[in-house]
C-alpha cells in the first residue's frame, strides 16, 4: 500500500495482565503491522487506541474494533488484486 516506505503504528491498551501500555511498531508494510496487532489481541491484549503515522507524519486513527484476532493478510491481498484488475481495464 505504501511502496518502499516503512509504516509506523502507535497503539495503546491493556496487556494480558491488565496493565496499561502504550507502544510503537515500525515495519515494512501495513500487513506486518496489522499482523502484530492481531497477534497481540490473540494473546489477550485489549487495544484502546491505534494510529497509523502517514508519510507526512500526520496520524490516522484506526478503529480498534477491526483488530478482532483475524488476519488482514488475505483480505488486503484480495483488495490489492481487485484494484490491480480494475486499473488494468481498458479506458
Amino acid at each position: 500500500m505504501f511502496p518502499n516506505r516503512m509504516i509506523i503504528l502507535l497503539f495503546s491498551g491493556r496487556n494480558p495482565q491488565g496493565e496499561f501500555q502504550a507502544s510503537t511498531f515500525g515495519g515494512p508494510d501495513l500487513e506486518s503491522g496489522f499482523d502484530i496487532l492481531t497477534s497481540l489481541v490473540n494473546e489477550g491484549w485489549q487495544l484502546s487506541k491505534v494510529e497509523l503515522v502517514n508519510g507526512s507524519q500526520k496520524t490516522i486513527s484506526l478503529p480498534v474494533e477491526i483488530f478482532d484476532g483475524k488476519s488482514f493478510r488475505e483480505p488486503l491481498k484480495n483488495l490489492k488484486q481487485e484494484w490491480e484488475d480494475i486499473l488494468s481495464l481498458p479506458h
